[in-house]
């Protein structure tokens, strides 16, 4: 069992150095504490293949936006890829994850049901169902 285990919203760490495409379940609006003694109301996504769910910076909303339009119910069955992307912020290495178009050439993912934990999928663990780019479950 990892720390990781216990944390309900994905981090750039999860990801590594690999993109991976998710089906986006939900989007809700949630409290959130970006910094100390302050709350926000904060869009959320919340994702098929992983119980952990992702808070949403202004640059990935505009890029949902971009992808599915202004409604945001329209997300829902969406797929999207995530990446984590290295950047400097404030002076500061950080690591946050950015959406981008689904690639039907990324790896196919799937989720530990306990832990939440992203993996990918070898291709040769695939269905015929899933080659063809049926969901299976």
């Amino acid at each position: 069992m990892k720390w990781s285990d216990f944390e309900t919203r994905l981090r750039g760490e999860h990801l590594g150095n690999k993109r991976f495409t998710l089906t986006i379940k939900r989007v809700t609006i949630e409290e959130t504490h970006p910094r100390p003694g302050a709350t926000e109301q904060t869009p959320v996504l919340y994702f098929v293949e992983t119980k952990k769910s992702l808070v949403l910076s202004s640059v990935n909303q505009r890029t949902l936006a971009g992808l599915f339009g202004d409604d945001m119910e329209a997300c829902a069955g969406g797929k999207i890829s995530l990446e984590a992307v290295p950047m400097k912020v404030a002076g500061k290495e950080q690591l946050p994850i950015r959406i981008g178009r689904a690639d039907v050439t990324i790896a196919k993912t799937t989720a530990d049901v306990e832990t939440g934990e992203i993996k990918e999928v070898e291709p040769d663990a695939l269905t015929d169902a899933e080659h063809e780019g049926e969901a299976t479950e």
